[in-house]
């Protein structure tokens, strides 16, 4: 009877000592299955081109590179600055170290000053990987002169309403090492001498205003200054910047809740009103509050990365009007091609607009 007991004892020990060994094994595997934290170089050229390179990592399957400064950034409410732009966005990926110095180019980052860092990965499924912690941060200063544009030669003659047409570029796929991508435009009206367009996608998430402020309108807003700025210079080369109207923009008073639309400005380019949105020879319903499903369009790659949020299935986005409102609001058309207020901060989609000569 004892030495069935002492048996059994045993036994019992013997298990738990296999599982015990079993479980010390994977966690021995794991950490050996974690690769080294990588250590990175980062350079600028004169064209402002930035190369990240990381040295040798043999445990490695690949890299991602992060970088920080692609994000606009605000003062909320509160007077203390937002940390979109203080916040990491992955750029790319490099894929399989093995024993060799890998790098990668970043082509389409526009002057200004950057924080980059890298982490290593192992594991071919991306349910399976196993990262490392992040390398030191590098920091960088990219200056490069912003004009790239798309093409030196247009010809809009044959161009009709409703057709879609190519002009300028921007970053879009979120790949920064392949450069910008041509930027498609719908047009909505032809007269004699130019062509009215809007882009077919929300291009960038950037709010209406940077500062929470009241009374805020089209002719005062940041976000005009960001359109006829830095897009303005990013997007378009000397060729199409020449093609590009100086417009009287109106913009009426919001037909919902009386705000005013302030004062007429003169722009190269802008964003779509309500009454634009309501305009039957555009091809829009009238009513600002019907479903309108050709108001409604889908963010870029790059816009989706820079905060503005895709909503169902076909991912489609919300995106801002020039109309203003009261108490800190815009209006924006949303997901489902209806009219509705934001607060000025909100990332909501962008959608440029402009005269184009023929």
């Amino acid at each position: 009877m004892r030495g069935q007991v002492l048996r059994r004892t045993i036994a019992v020990l013997l298990t738990v000592g296999i599982v015990i060994g079993t479980f010390a094994g994977v966690e021995v595997q794991a950490k050996q299955a974690e690769p080294a934290v990588p250590k990175i170089s980062v350079k600028a050229a004169s064209d402002g081109a930035v190369t990240i390179s990381v040295k040798k990592t043999a445990d490695a399957d690949g890299f991602e590179v992060y970088v920080k400064g692609l994000g606009e950034g605000y003062v909320d409410m509160y007077g203390e600055y937002d940390h979109l732009k203080d916040e990491y966005s992955l750029a790319t990926t490099i894929e399989k170290s093995g024993k060799k110095k890998h790098s990668v180019t970043l082509r389409s980052l526009p002057s200004g000053e950057y924080t980059v860092k890298v982490r290593s990965y192992s594991g071919k499924k991306d349910d399976a990987k196993v990262f490392s912690d992040y390398s030191a941060e590098k920091k960088i200063a990219v200056t490069v002169a912003d004009v790239i544009g798309y093409s030196d030669e247009y010809d809009f003659s044959e161009t009709k309403e409703g057709d879609t047409i190519v002009f300028g570029a921007y970053e879009q796929d979120n790949d920064h090492t392949n450069g910008k991508e041509p930027i498609e435009w719908v047009v909505l009206e032809k007269n004699k001498k130019s062509l009215l367009v809007m882009s077919k996608y929300a291009l960038d998430g950037v709010p209406y205003h940077k500062y929470y402020e009241t009374d805020i309108d089209w002719s005062s807003c940041t976000l005009r200054n960001w359109l006829n700025e830095q897009f303005y210079t990013r997007a378009f080369n000397e060729t199409e910047q020449a093609m590009i109207k100086t417009t009287k923009v109106e913009t009426p008073d919001n037909v919902y809740d009386g705000a005013s639309g302030g004062e007429d400005t003169e722009d190269k380019v802008f964003i779509p009103s309500m009454a634009d949105m309501t305009t039957k020879k555009y091809g829009f319903k009238t009513d600002f509050a019907a479903r309108d499903g050709k108001r409604t369009c889908l963010p870029t790659a790059y816009a989706t990365a820079r905060g503005v949020r895709a909503w169902d299935e076909e991912g489609i986005c919300d995106w801002t009007l020039r109309t203003p409102g009261k108490s800190r609001t815009s209006e924006s058309v949303d997901r489902s091609g209806v009219m509705v207020r934001y607060d000025i901060q909100a990332n909501n989609g962008i959608r440029p607009m402009m005269y184009v000569n023929i």
